[in-house]
């Protein structure tokens, strides 16, 4: 699995910050799973950790593999399908 490159780390309290946020999602990403996690992990709801991990990705302060970049994109169209996505995503 590619891995993160630079993760600058934001702090989102007691939710998880960036790299933990990242890492969650990479890890349940091959599975399409772990939504059970993210309440006891987090202390947010699902859709709370989808939308706090599209801003990750579209901030564009952590640095991924652009296939990782991807992959998780589309785990938060799938997760949050009412929510606008552009579709071009940075590449830092």
């Amino acid at each position: 699995m590619a891995t993160i490159l630079q993760p600058e780390q934001h702090s989102h309290s007691s939710s998880g910050g960036t790299r933990e946020i990242v890492g969650f999602a990479l890890r349940w990403a091959p599975f399409d799973s772990g939504d059970e996690y993210i309440l006891p992990q987090f202390g947010i709801t699902p859709a709370t950790f989808y939308r706090r991990l599209a801003e990750i990705l579209r901030d564009g302060h952590t640095r991924l593999d652009h296939g990782v970049r991807e992959i998780l994109t589309g785990l938060c169209r799938n997760r949050l399908p009412d929510a606008p996505f552009s579709d071009q995503v940075p590449t830092r």
